[in-house]
């Protein structure tokens, strides 16, 4: 996976297993979206976008 300027790209480069992006076979880079559901093998993972509002921050002195 790349990520660069906000955008993420997947490529399958030649696995034995396949790479799919919502049960399409990547052949060629494919872009993701938030959401968009990702094939490993057998394990099928979420992609997510973190948006401004679900970033966490630590304060100094304190617990969190």
């Amino acid at each position: 996976m790349l990520i660069s300027r906000g955008e993420a790209t997947l490529e399958d480069l030649g696995s034995k297993n396949g790479t799919r992006v919502n049960g399409t076979p990547v052949t060629t880079p494919a872009r993701l979206s938030d959401g968009d559901a990702i094939k490993l093998g057998d394990v099928t993972m979420t992609f997510r976008i973190a948006t401004s509002t679900s970033l966490t921050e630590t304060l100094p002195g304190g617990s969190g």
